[in-house]
């Protein structure tokens, strides 16, 4: 009797002595899984997508990139951490890519999520996280006199206290049925809202106020407000004046 008496008493303490460390071991589990799941979510980071594309002109010339995207990135940041993407000196246009070298006739290209950037200090462009940039071989169209008109100027006017301090033009293509919210996002110097809605920057001066931006298009005022209504005529002239801060 004592020797089952005996059995009967130990079974529950060896049971004990076993889920003692099995409870003890979930907590433990539970903060390894908490860990990786943390380190899971800081190895996803931010990313804008790069790829080079060198079409029936140099087909060997293909790259693609995900680099990591950080606040106030601009399309020549992006293309420089490729590493295979060398710039001009005014950091304006691209001197090479791979060290390959482009006929007379050919030039890089570049579009920024599907819109080609056209106009000069296009890489001064901001560019926002998983925005896809391309770089392309493409033919350069020589223009005519016919042509000439297919282009409209853009004068930037900065002012400070009602003083014009700086003053700069560019001449940029135009597109058939261009509007002004098109022409103004591919714009390098000036920064529309994400939604292209409002002028959000001017060569990297942020508008705080929608008054302290003043647009004419052929000596006219026009509605700020309204950049997707306007359309923009070839042979235009575009003044946008704004107060510096």
């Amino acid at each position: 009797m004592r020797q089952g008496h005996f059995r009967t008493g130990i079974i529950p303490l060896l049971l004990l002595l076993v889920l003692i460390p099995l409870g003890c071991a979930t907590p433990k589990q539970e903060t390894q899984r908490e860990s990786m799941k943390a380190a899971a979510i800081e190895e996803v980071k931010d990313t804008v997508v790069l790829d080079v594309d060198g079409g029936t002109y140099i087909p060997d010339l293909t790259h693609h990139y995900e680099l990591n995207w950080e606040s106030g990135m601009r399309v020549s940041d992006v293309l420089k951490a490729s590493g295979v993407i060398k710039l001009s000196e005014d950091q304006k246009s691209i001197a090479s890519v791979s060290d390959a070298s482009l006929d007379p006739n050919m030039a890089w290209g570049v579009t920024l999520n599907d819109k080609e950037l056209l106009v000069p200090q296009q890489l001064n462009k901001q560019v926002y996280t998983k925005d896809r940039l391309v770089v392309y071989v493409k033919k350069l169209e020589v223009k005519t006199s016919s042509a000439a008109a297919s282009d409209i100027t853009i004068t930037l006017q900065e002012a400070e206290n009602h003083a014009k301090v700086h003053t700069s033009t560019f001449v940029i293509p135009w597109e058939t049925s261009s509007k002004l919210t098109d022409i103004l996002n591919q714009f390098g110097p000036v920064e529309l809202s994400p939604d292209h809605t409002a002028i959000q920057s001017i060569e990297d001066d942020p508008i705080t106020e929608a008054s302290d931006v003043r647009v004419s298009l052929n000596g006219e005022r026009v509605d700020v407000s309204k950049l997707d209504a306007i359309r923009i005529e070839p042979a235009s002239h575009l003044t946008i004046e704004w107060n510096s801060k």
